[in-house]
């Protein structure tokens, strides 16, 4: 799964990154985050007549499951957007994709659960594969999970969808056809990489680069 990610860039240098040509207000103040946690605020990248926009919305749809009770769905496996139930079906019709610049994973060590951070090689910020949807004013988005790349993989048993270039263009697109699952494919193992950091990201109070930090002596994958 993905229950944690960074992007410490402010939105209008998101915007630039990604190429949108409008931002939200609600995404005007939007500071740098190391630790965006589910129910924060988070930037979606769409298209809308043609361009690519940035929009703002709630981590996390809320749905309600076949005994009523209210859940709050925070990733999709993209494997089930090939035979989608009710909840996926109303959201696959709302592609985004979602900026990060890194994300979290916790290896489970006997009783405990160890952080790990994730991301580009290379330093690039990244656009992970999201469906959203809107009731009222406010839009609410889920990130879409996969397989993990052979790097991953000892950590956990999924990562998120983390779009290639040529594919961002592809997902944005809801009139695209889902039958080639290359999008969907693991990022390429050595394209990132990894380190443990402190268990004080586990606090989604505590959003400072602190979170992101490698542990002292640990060594970079």
């Amino acid at each position: 799964m993905c229950g944690r990610f960074s992007l410490a860039m402010r939105a209008r240098d998101v915007a630039d990154a990604f190429g949108a040509v409008e931002v939200d207000l609600a995404l005007a103040n939007l500071e740098p985050r190391y630790n965006v946690a589910p129910s924060h605020t988070i930037a979606l990248l769409l298209r809308e007549s043609q361009v690519r926009v940035l929009r703002a919305a709630r981590w996390g749809v809320p749905w309600k499951d076949s005994q009523g009770t209210s859940r709050t769905l925070i990733n999709v496996r993209s494997e089930s957007l090939e035979r989608p139930g009710p909840v996926i079906r109303r959201l696959v019709a709302h592609r985004c994709a979602i900026p990060a610049d890194g994300f979290y994973e916790w290896a489970k060590r006997g009783r405990r659960h160890e952080p790990w951070f994730f991301r580009r090689r290379d330093g690039r910020p990244f656009l992970m594969a999201g469906l959203w949807t809107q009731e009222g004013p406010e839009r609410s988005a889920t990130i879409l999970t996969t397989r993990p790349c052979q790097l991953v993989a000892p950590i956990h048993d999924r990562m998120p969808v983390i779009l290639r270039d040529e594919h961002v263009d592809f997902w944005l697109d809801p009139e695209r056809p889902l039958d080639d699952r290359t999008w969907s494919e693991p990022f390429p193992a050595d394209a990132l990489m990894a380190y443990p950091v402190g268990r004080w990201v586990n606090d989604p109070r505590h959003d400072g680069p602190e979170c992101a930090q490698p542990l002292n002596g640990s060594t970079l994958l």
